[in-house]
């Protein structure tokens, strides 16, 4: 593969971003020898090959960081997983034509404050009349891929303050949260909608706070995963655990 990109300042606060490239992706570990439990091996798949256009507008000013981009992707092979009544297997699809925006802002109002968001929205689309095993889809032109989530979105809050506790710690606060709008398992465009088989949208908080002991050299965090508990799933009826807490004690050897 290979790719170029240009940078055109407008001002000082203000610039625009443009890259293309040919990509090729490989197949992963699971794409390529499943998981050993419900995926089944294929190694069979192709590498992904790919054109990729991107289109990015930039604005920093004082403690704003704004980034809108658009961005194009023609896809060959593309690598998915179609839905299955017992095992999966990922398949490779001919062509597909991928667009989308995604936005991100990034906001640091005082030095020990920082607030982040992100939003995507991509749209994939079928480009071929017949399917990876050679069975004409036809009906399925245009149509937008099943089991594969296409608006997301991110956020969170960073504090981090020294001298709260004493002056030689340091103690930094996050709190992260994630959405996924819910996509449909098969074809949109086959099915009663409210009988289909989906993905329900999720959305998930993430809390955490470590403290930092300068002269001890000993920092502990506590991370609490899934605060609310809420089911969550990668892949339909696949469930990810619950509310989980993590304790993490580090002991640095050198002061630096």
């Amino acid at each position: 593969g290979g790719n170029t990109a240009f940078t055109y300042f407008l001002n000082r606060r203000f610039f625009a971003k443009a890259s293309f490239e040919k990509a090729t992706r490989l197949p992963d570990e699971t794409e390529t020898f499943g998981d050993l439990r419900l995926v089944r091996p294929n190694p069979a798949l192709l590498p992904e090959q790919s054109d990729n256009l991107n289109l990015t507008l930039v604005f920093r000013s004082g403690p704003f960081d704004v980034e809108l981009s658009g961005f194009l992707r023609n896809v060959e092979n593309i690598i998915y997983l179609p839905p299955a009544p017992f095992y999966a297997q990922y398949q490779n699809a001919l062509k597909v034509n991928i667009r989308g925006v995604e936005g991100a802002v990034k906001v640091q109002p005082r030095p020990w404050l920082a607030l982040d968001a992100s939003v995507t929205f991509q749209d994939l689309r079928n480009r071929s009349l017949i399917d990876g095993y050679g069975v004409n889809s036809a009906r399925y032109f245009g149509a937008r891929m099943p089991n594969i989530p296409y608006f997301f979105a991110n956020g969170g809050i960073t504090v981090n303050r020294d001298s709260v506790l004493q002056k030689s710690a340091h103690v930094q606060f996050y709190w992260n949260a994630s959405y996924v709008h819910g996509y449909y398992l098969y074809w949109a465009i086959d099915g009663d909608p409210a009988l289909k088989n989906s993905i329900p949208s999720q959305f998930v908080n993430h809390l955490g706070v470590s403290v930092l002991h300068y002269k001890s050299r000993i920092s502990l965090a506590l991370d609490v995963n899934n605060l609310f508990n809420r089911l969550i799933y990668d892949n339909f009826k696949v469930q990810l655990p619950g509310r989980t807490y993590n304790l993490k004690l580090r002991i640095y050897q050198f002061k630096q």
